[in-house]
């Protein structure tokens, strides 16, 4: 992989419970390497012991630093996420922010668009639909580079499902299906 690009809305997203930490990251996920370590750009969406998440843009490389922080993302917002150049970007439309972060080691074919789940926990919070649009890898439809379909499952039990490719092959969208 060279390149990889995504623009998807960040969803309303809703702590499932106030008493334990639940992540949940929209965007592009990289493994660079050997493919153990993940860069990511992303939106991030927190609920930390409290029962309303925060809600954040996060990029992150290893060997790029701390990570680079967006604070002003709000539900709704359009976000584009990249690598290309040995950097990953996180641009969020309606502010112009952008924060980026370079990466030394060159990616592998390892990419995740979508979601991720982190945390101690088994429980996600609650997010609204989240559509992505204008997928691509190294130039062409993310529908044209045969991707797996991913979903998050701890056990046997679905907690995000991921839908069929649109017609262009470059967009699909996330839904939340279940908290744990």
């Amino acid at each position: 992989m060279s390149t990889a690009t995504t623009t998807f809305t960040f969803p309303t997203v809703t702590c499932a419970r106030d008493n334990d930490l639940e992540l949940m990251l929209f965007g592009l996920f990289v493994g660079v390497g050997d493919g153990s370590t993940l860069s990511f750009a992303t939106g991030l969406a927190q609920c930390d012991h409290q029962s309303q998440p925060m809600i954040e843009g996060y990029v992150v490389t290893p060997g790029g630093g701390p990570a680079r922080v967006m604070s002003d993302v709000q539900p709704g917002d359009t976000m584009v996420a990249s690598f290309a150049n040995h950097t990953a970007k996180l641009r969020n439309v309606r502010t112009g922010e952008v924060a980026s972060s370079h990466y030394a080691k060159a990616p592998t074919t390892n990419l995740l668009v979508g979601a991720l789940r982190g945390g101690a926990s088994d429980t996600i919070p609650t997010f609204t639909p989240v559509p992505y649009k204008q997928t691509m890898l190294n130039g062409q439809p993310i529908g044209a580079a045969s991707p797996d379909r991913l979903v998050l499952k701890p056990a046997s039990k679905v907690l995000v499902s991921t839908s069929l490719l649109n017609p262009t092959g470059k967009g699909f969208t996330l839904t939340w299906k279940a908290n744990s």
